[in-house]
């Protein structure tokens, strides 16, 4: 079973513009989700020594994204820049130049320290809502002490990717090591990223709870596709 760490969902602002790629107007509420360390596939890893400045930026290479805005983000004396500024910097290949949802998970020896993101695309590309991801992580995460400056060079990132969100007609077409889940009944939702729990009857429960849908009341099931880079 995977390792998951959890993370923060919030609200898309934009998301109903992107209605017909769900097939659905989604409601608008704070979620919780996870960060799979694991897919149908092992986890693409990445290091500095992937990624040159001068080359375009490829998805494996999105957690080295991560940790120079952070850089940035605790650089004295300094204001951070937007989200938008810290992603001119890069040339993108055209696998990222598309928009997305984007999770980013930040943990220490295997414990989640931070994470935010959003299922639904907000920026123009891939980059800019894991610039913007990372920045929530850090300024935005609720559920933890806030990360100090000495903190950041020893936290592992964790990129995850939002590829598709699919009807899905039951529950057991759902494989949870591989498919997350979204939960939807009228204006409420909740998510489940992919290996966040080991069998798909827990991830129907506890998406339900996190939507706070009630016994009897009527939901449609939804399968996330994702890819995760760490």
């Amino acid at each position: 079973m995977p390792r998951f760490l959890y993370c923060t969902q919030r609200r898309s602002p934009g998301h109903a513009f992107y209605k017909a790629w769900v097939g659905v107007a989604l409601g608008a509420l704070l979620l919780f989700a996870a960060a799979p360390a694991a897919l149908a596939d092992p986890v693409q890893k990445s290091s500095p020594s992937q990624w040159e400045p001068s080359k375009p930026l490829t998805a494996s290479a999105l957690p080295q994204v991560v940790r120079e805005t952070m850089r940035a983000y605790f650089q004295p004396d300094q204001a951070t820049p937007s989200a938008e500024q810290l992603a001119k910097g890069y040339t993108l290949s055209k696998e990222l130049e598309s928009p997305a949802g984007v999770f980013v998970t930040l943990s220490h020896k295997g414990k989640s320290r931070a994470c935010w993101g959003t299922v639904f695309p907000e920026h123009r590309n891939m980059v800019q809502a894991t610039v913007d991801a990372t920045l929530g992580a850090l300024s935005r995460e609720y559920r933890y002490p806030p990360i100090r400056a000495h903190e950041w060079p020893s936290l592992t990132p964790q990129v995850t990717l939002i590829r598709r969100i699919i009807p899905a007609s039951s529950i057991q077409s759902i494989n949870p090591l591989r498919d997350g889940l979204m939960v939807r009944s009228g204006g409420k939702s909740g998510v489940i990223l992919p290996g966040e729990y080991g069998d798909a009857h827990t991830q129907l429960v506890q998406g339900k709870l996190k939507a706070g849908i009630q016994p009897g009341e009527p939901y449609q099931l939804y399968r996330i596709q994702a890819d995760v880079f760490q």
